[in-house]
């Protein structure tokens, strides 16, 4: 299985190149089997197409935006990740948002065999949904809070991020 894996990456590799696509790899030492601790280095900071696992495992992050997206890890706890992403709103450079960015939070939880068990996206920006920051606070050294809005619908939220135990949660503003 191993072999399959590697010989269908190089071949995606191979035929990215040849669309002049070539995937941006990541690597980085993880022992997921070995206790489902992710990344222990510091050096684990930008990703751009795939989240390499150990040397045979990879996640296509392609999955989560679209060519041009790049993604940052903040935060991994055992089995859990969060990245930031921030991609351009259109691919083709015309009309409304054609210079926007998306931007967010991706949130990864694996199994023990590294499948994905659960992801959530949460825009934070967005010209093409006209979602964006009202605030964002550290509630501690490894806390974030983000209170964005989503200004056609007037909804609000506060999305708090925990980078050190690797959570993201997500609350509707209330006004008292």
């Amino acid at each position: 299985m191993k072999k399959i894996v590697s010989i269908y990456f190089l071949l995606f590799c191979v035929f990215s190149y040849a669309q002049n696509e070539y995937p941006q790899v990541l690597s980085f030492d993880v022992k997921i089997k070995e206790g489902n601790n992710i990344g222990k280095s510091n050096a684990i900071n930008e990703t751009y197409h795939f989240l390499m696992l150990n040397s045979y495992e990879a996640i296509d992050l392609r999955a989560y935006g679209n060519k041009e997206c790049e993604f940052k890890i903040i935060g991994h706890h055992l089995n859990k990740i969060i990245l930031t992403y921030n991609q351009p709103s259109k691919l083709i450079k015309k009309g409304m948002c054609a210079a926007g960015i998306e931007k967010g939070i991706l949130y990864l939880e694996l199994d023990d065999h590294n499948t994905i068990l659960k992801s959530q996206l949460h825009l934070l920006e967005s010209c093409l949904l006209s979602i964006e920051v009202i605030k964002e606070k550290k509630l501690n050294e490894t806390t974030t809070e983000y209170l964005f809005e989503n200004q056609q619908t007037s909804a609000s939220y506060y999305l708090i991020v925990d980078h050190n135990n690797a959570t993201v949660t997500k609350n509707m503003f209330k006004t008292d």
